[in-house]
């Protein structure tokens, strides 16, 4: 599967054999700056300019869960390689890290004031260590160890 999305909030699943598309999302206000699937590709995450990322399920196109904690757009979404949390970056300099399906965020980390100081556009990563790479900057960033 690959996902793309558009200027007005809405994103495309397309079976990527056969070019057809599987499911239409929409809901989130504004471009999207960012979509992941997780690893078995059941559900996508879209990003954008509402401040908020959303969790869909990718097949039925239901939302599941919205994350609001940003003060400003969320540039960067990602999951954890087990699905099990949800990475959020965004403009004000903030990355939060949410445990998949809950809308309140479990650990945070200030970046910078805002993208302007930190050069923050994404994209971010959680790996299996629990360390968080931001792509831009260059350098990994522990939350927490198993």
């Amino acid at each position: 599967m690959v996902a793309t999305g558009d200027g007005g909030g809405k994103a495309n699943v397309w079976n990527a054999a056969t070019g057809a598309i599987i499911q239409t999302v929409t809901g989130q206000d504004g471009y999207l700056s960012s979509l992941a699937f997780t690893a078995g590709g059941a559900q996508l995450l879209t990003a954008g300019a509402s401040n908020a990322a959303k969790l869909w399920d990718a097949s039925t196109g239901e939302l599941l869960t919205t994350y609001r904690g940003h003060s400003w757009f969320v540039a960067s979404v990602g999951f954890s390689p087990d699905g099990s949390k949800v990475l959020t970056g965004g403009y004000d300099g903030m990355a939060l890290i949410w445990y998949a399906g809950s809308p309140d965020w479990w650990l945070a980390f200030q970046m910078g004031r805002n993208w302007q100081e930190t050069g923050y556009s994404g994209p971010c990563n959680l790996n299996g260590n629990g360390q968080v790479d931001d792509g831009d900057l260059q350098r990994m960033h522990q939350f927490w160890r198993r």
